[in-house]
């Protein structure tokens, strides 16, 4: 019997076109290292250097712009009776979408 693998699937989109897919094994990286991986591929793919610094300045002042937020959805699914399993996903950006969705496959 094999053992489910876990992985991250990287989708990358402009609009609604595909620019960008890969899928990574889970304990290749962090949480913390795919929002990161997530912000660095939004900023690769479509923003000026001036978003991206307006990004990173403090949120309360007038130059601060969300275009590099993360957001995490955690929802929980049933595998079987007694076995419950987290699924996440994780994007960023807002013209061009980049999610990470935790799935699992064979």
């Amino acid at each position: 019997m094999r053992t489910k693998k876990t992985y991250w699937r990287i989708v990358g989109y402009d609009s609604t076109k595909k620019i960008f897919e890969s899928e990574i094994p889970i304990g290749l990286f962090t949480g913390r290292q795919m929002s990161n991986v997530l912000r660095v591929l939004v900023a690769r793919a479509g923003l000026t250097y001036q978003e991206i610094l307006d990004s990173y300045v403090k949120r309360n002042t007038k130059r601060y712009r969300s275009l590099l937020e993360v957001q995490v959805q955690s929802k929980q699914i049933l595998l079987d009776v007694w076995i419950e399993s987290p699924r996440y996903c994780v994007s960023c950006g807002k013209v061009t979408s980049n999610t990470a969705p935790q799935t699992q496959g064979f």
